[in-house]
């Protein structure tokens, strides 16, 4: 009897032995070790779920994520009811870039335990990835409320705040983290992005290096570092730094947008994807690194190659949205209008209730003569968002194209857009002096060889980084009067709750992002609109005496022009001549663009998009 009675405890003892040391196993990092045991104990317990959760966990150390994911199911169906497997899941499937589904897995912990903080950050971390910044300022909130010391919760927060590109809460949360915790590595290295975001090189680089002495090799911190050595103008080092954190993550897609930016800044175009090249050849099967590809040769106006990055996406990932947004795009610049219609037509019936599909399909409607059928395209995308500026700036080329009288309610050109002489900065006896300055300040920063790939300047260069939070002296003078004039110009704005642009109407305003333009000789700008800002602008600082030509009206500033030939006799709404001292806003939907002009005179701006700052929810 007592032998029999003791075999299931005898049993029971031996599994909870063999589970106590895989455990010891992995914490010591020995996972190999630790993925043989288990796979021993489960010989005799094929469906424990704690074996097979374990086992799942050795095996997503070693990188074998598709049969770690395997195991955690496994486990679930075995017992549902376990969180920690849950969040488990939800931490593999967001280390993949799975967000909408680790957002299942995660509110599934969350149903079984409420109070389970470290889900909450997880499925805080996911909603951010798929675009639900509420919900994800609420999961992390929620985080916060049950362990208010934890640091990721906080974290998370400034993550949130960053995606709103309100950098002063930002800064605010992560350095609270750091006064408590000076050495925590990621809110360092946080802390150093948001930083460089702003143009803040020396510091943003001194956090995110002591960020890596913390954590030595994580692919984002070397990439971050990398884009603060770039602000600093040391570019060969960057370009190291970014090919190291490639090493450790092939498959990093901003890592690889940065690299290949900055290897096209440097006048290396013919290899300015090479390395993007050399991860898609490793990894044929990564959609993510395909239309990074598709996206970047769009830019370089190499349609042929990019619009074959978008088909290869499309072979893997038939029901890609993005995939097929570019396919047209590309089929569009090759003047094949039934190819780029169909696949137009497929990413918005994929994405139902996004404007952008909309937006690129009414620009390729009206660019291949359907000005109808772009008219109703483009209301849609207006409907479903009414302020997305390119489906605005689209539209009221169409109205124009179908004789519509909206076209001068919305784009009324003559009223919003207004030139302004801007005030003497305070410290300078006049303008001229000032701008001299301005303008030798500038040079530092105008490191690069050529313009940046996704940019609509040719034959010249623009700064990195956002130039108003560089806190240089010159420019902090210049911005003190821009206030003003920006200040002024809002308040003299009619009110209309009906009007795209007038509608967002907020005495308090933000620039969303500043930066310098220069342009040499036979330099332009193409005709463009702003997709992310409100109000956006030109101040000259530096002009060739050649903009005095009234007759052809060279470097001056356009209005209205279409990116494409429409066939239109006058296809310029307005021109306005640039003065040196003066800056011209209008709205950030308006096309725009400059004459091309000749001279040995540089053409130096500083451009900025502002946009609305509304009550916090």
């Amino acid at each position: 009897m007592a032998n029999g009675a003791d075999a299931p405890n005898s049993t029971e003892a031996a599994l909870a032995h063999g589970l106590q040391q895989g455990l010891s196993l992995q914490r010591s990092g020995r996972h190999a070790d630790a993925e043989r045991l288990y796979r021993t104990l489960a010989q005799s317990f094929p469906t424990h779920p704690d074996v097979l959760q374990l086992l799942g966990l050795a095996l997503k150390a070693q990188g074998k994520l598709a049969e770690a994911e395997d195991h955690l199911r496994r486990s679930l169906g075995a017992n549902r009811a376990q969180p920690h497997v849950w969040n488990n899941l939800g931490n593999l499937l967001s280390s993949q870039r799975r967000a909408a589904e680790a957002v299942l897995a995660y509110r599934e912990a969350i149903a079984l335990n409420a109070n389970y903080a470290e889900a909450w950050i997880g499925l805080g971390e996911a909603l951010m990835d798929t675009g639900d910044l509420d919900a994800a300022e609420d999961a992390y909130q929620r985080a916060r409320t049950l362990e208010p010391q934890r640091a990721a919760a906080q974290i998370g927060l400034a993550a949130v705040a960053a995606k709103r590109e309100d950098e002063q809460t930002t800064d605010k949360l992560l350095r609270q983290v750091l006064a408590r915790d000076p050495n925590n590595a990621i809110a360092l290295h946080n802390l150093g992005v948001s930083l460089a975001r702003r143009g803040l090189a020396s510091e943003a680089a001194g956090l995110t290096e002591r960020a890596i002495a913390l954590r030595p090799g994580r692919p984002d911190m070397l990439s971050s570092h990398a884009f603060a050595l770039q602000l600093k103008g040391k570019l060969d080092a960057a370009a190291a730094l970014y090919r190291q954190a490639l090493a450790r993550d092939p498959l990093y897609v901003a890592a690889h947008e940065n690299l290949s930016r900055l290897l096209w800044a440097q006048g290396k175009h013919e290899v300015f994807t090479a390395d993007l090249d050399a991860a898609i050849a490793r990894h044929p099967n990564s959609t993510a690194l395909l239309l990074t590809r598709g996206s970047l040769l769009g830019f370089a106006e190499r349609f042929a190659d990019a619009r074959e990055a978008f088909a290869r996406a499309l072979r893997i990932e038939p029901d890609n949205a993005a995939a097929h947004d570019g396919y047209a795009r590309m089929s569009a610049e090759f003047g094949d209008d039934k190819q780029a219609v169909e696949h137009h037509a497929r990413a918005v019936s994929l994405a139902p209730s996004a404007s952008t599909p909309r937006a690129n399909y009414g620009h390729t409607l009206l660019r291949f003569g359907e000005v109808e059928a772009a008219v109703k395209m483009l209301d849609s995308a207006v409907e479903r968002d009414p302020a997305d500026q390119s489906a605005l700036g689209i539209l009221t080329l169409a109205l124009r194209a179908a004789n519509d009288p909206r076209e001068f309610w919305l784009a009324d050109y003559e009223r919003f857009a207004r030139p302004v002489e801007v005030p003497v900065p305070r410290g300078y006896a006049d303008m001229k002096t000032f701008n001299a300055e301005l303008n030798r300040t500038l040079d530092a920063l105008h490191d690069t060889e050529v313009e940046p790939i996704d940019q609509t300047l040719r034959k010249g260069t623009q700064t990195l980084g956002s130039l108003f939070d560089r806190r240089i002296e010159v420019v902090d003078r210049l911005r003190e009067r821009l206030d003003e004039v920006i200040r002024d110009y809002i308040a003299s704005l009619p009110d209309d709750d009906k009007h795209p642009f007038l509608r967002r109407k907020a005495k308090a305003f933000r620039y969303r992002t500043s930066w310098s333009s220069r342009l040499r000789d036979s330099g332009f700008h193409t005709t463009h609109v702003h997709p992310k800002g409100w109000i956006s602008s030109a101040y000259y600082i530096a002009l060739p005496d050649e903009v005095g030509d009234r007759e052809r009206k060279q470097g001056w500033f356009t209005l209205g022009d279409p990116p494409f030939d429409l066939r239109w006799n006058d296809p310029v709404r307005r021109y306005i001549q640039p003065h040196e001292g003066s800056l011209v806003l209008f709205p950030s939907y308006f096309y725009h663009g400059t004459v091309p002009f000749h001279s040995r005179t540089n053409r130096t701006t500083i451009a900025f998009d502002v946009v609305p700052v509304s009550p916090r929810r």
